[in-house]
């Protein structure tokens, strides 16, 4: 009678429930009752167990029953099946109290009373205590190495969908997210995480989780994961989870790094697109300005001035180095130029004095046939290479050859003559030997036009100086180290 059960839940129950027997109007029933509604853990943790959310469907105990468990007091556990035992549970209250009693043999270390409990129970017809047995076998194998990860992840993945909406589905999802990255199954992984944090927003873990996502995301593209997947499959992976890219220096490596990538296979506008977006959202000041003048150069590669001077203009930023400075200028000019407005370019560069800017002087020269003023930009640039003995560059040579081009065009056998002299023998040892040699040999008039010349000479036709050097650069180092 009530004498007998007020007996038993003072002997069984932890005094914090007990104590609400004191309370007016409760007798032993209706505390029971509350017992086994509350979402509490056990002794001075109910608070916090029931803001920590650790709560699940089994009604009555089961709830308290489990959360005994979570907290490690096993015996308190076995002590409230016990009680619930004896109170005639429903078939469905039965098969979930004997998956947590198989929890309190496992806890004991009777971990073959809690197989069988548990493989009984994956067979059985209550879904909820189903699903539980069937991760709880899941878990243990893969502890024992009975399965491998990549099994255990296709175990859980389908066990997902015979359980949804409540704190099982979420750590699923948590375990299989887990599971998914450690055997590089990138893609899948994050997802499975996403979606825990996604779906469950009010769960007391999901921040944990959320930067646990984060973390992954970033490991991938900072600890060497990326490098063995090819620049495509890296971008794929990154613009799907790109809402995870952290915030400040690293993320911008991330970035950068990516672009590089891209760049180095001659995906341009992939990494523009990736710079664009970095420029307009992440970036102030020094930092915007200097990838905004990267972001030009890939769109001038990519023969898109008008891009080009797009990026300039948007990341615009004051107090700049002064070495920044003038390279956008030099990228500016470059635009100008390639949207046929030489005069403007050559305007750009009054002032600088640089390798960098006769470099753009000689293809604006050169693109606008004013020999003139190219054969002394090409002086400039040869300077003292050759006069020492040592061996030409090809790059020098080039600008020899043009040099030579030049003053055949302006009939200036002199200098003609001169660049015989001196380089004739250098020139020798290089790929345009018999252009020089032809070029600074010939009689007055049988060279021709500019146009004859570029039809005999394949490297004539093709100069372009400035953006070439900047492509020499990309061969050696990667585009964020460009400025």
């Amino acid at each position: 009678g009530t004498t007998d059960l007020l007996e038993k839940l003072h002997k069984e129950l932890p005094p914090a429930i007990t104590a609400l027997l004191r309370i007016p109007g409760l007798g032993p029933k209706r505390v029971r009752t509350l017992y086994r509604g509350l979402e509490v853990q056990t002794l001075d943790q109910l608070a916090e167990a029931a803001r920590a959310g650790r709560v699940r469907e089994l009604p009555g105990f089961a709830a308290k029953t489990e959360a005994a468990i979570l907290a490690g007091d096993y015996r308190g556990a076995g002590a409230y099946l016990d009680v619930i035992a004896e109170e005639a549970p429903t078939p469905s209250e039965a098969a979930r109290i004997d998956f947590l009693r198989g929890r309190v043999l496992s806890a004991f270390g009777d971990e073959d009373a809690a197989l069988d409990i548990w493989r009984r129970l994956a067979d059985g017809e209550d879904r909820w205590a189903r699903v539980r047995s069937e991760r709880a076998l899941i878990e243990h194998d893969l502890e024992k190495g009975v399965i491998s990860s990549d099994q255990a992840a296709d175990s859980l993945d389908q066990l997902r969908y015979a359980w949804r909406g409540d704190r099982l589905e979420f750590e699923l999802l948590r375990e299989l997210g887990r599971l998914r990255l450690k055997e590089d199954d990138f893609e899948e992984g994050l997802e499975a995480l996403r979606q825990a944090v996604t779906f469950f927003p009010n769960n007391p873990e999901t921040r944990a989780v959320a930067e646990e996502l984060t973390q992954g995301f970033s490991d991938i593209f900072t600890r060497g994961a990326s490098d063995a997947m090819t620049p495509l499959q890296a971008l794929a992976l990154y613009d799907r989870f790109r809402e995870l890219t952290p915030v400040g220096q690293s993320g911008d490596q991330i970035i950068e790094s990516l672009a590089d990538r891209l760049v180095r296979v001659d995906l341009l506008d992939r990494a523009a697109r990736l710079l664009d977006r970095q420029v307009k959202f992440r970036l102030q000041g020094q930092n915007k300005a200097r990838v905004g003048a990267r972001l030009a150069l890939i769109h001038l590669l990519d023969r898109q001035p008008d891009s080009a001077i797009k990026a300039l203009d948007e990341s615009v930023a004051p107090g700049l180095q002064a070495g920044l400075a003038d390279e956008r200028l030099r990228l500016r000019a470059r635009a100008i130029f390639d949207l046929s407005d030489a005069a403007g370019a050559l305007k750009l560069l009054e002032d600088d004095d640089s390798r960098a800017a006769d470099l753009l002087r000689a293809d604006i020269f050169w693109r606008t046939q004013n020999w003139v003023e190219a054969a002394k930009v090409f002086r400039r640039l040869v300077g003292d290479a050759g006069l020492d003995g040592r061996r030409l560059e090809l790059e020098t040579a080039g600008f020899i050859l043009n040099w030579a081009v030049s003053l055949s065009l302006i009939d200036n056998s002199v200098g003609l003559g001169r660049l015989r002299q001196i380089y004739a023998g250098k020139m020798d040892a290089t790929p345009y030997r018999e252009a020089f040699r032809l070029i600074t040999n010939e009689s007055d008039g049988e060279l021709g036009n500019f146009m004859n010349l570029s039809e005999r000479f394949d490297e004539i036709g093709r100069f372009q100086a400035f953006l070439s050097s900047y492509r020499e650069k990309l061969k050696n180092q990667p585009l964020s180290q460009t400025n």
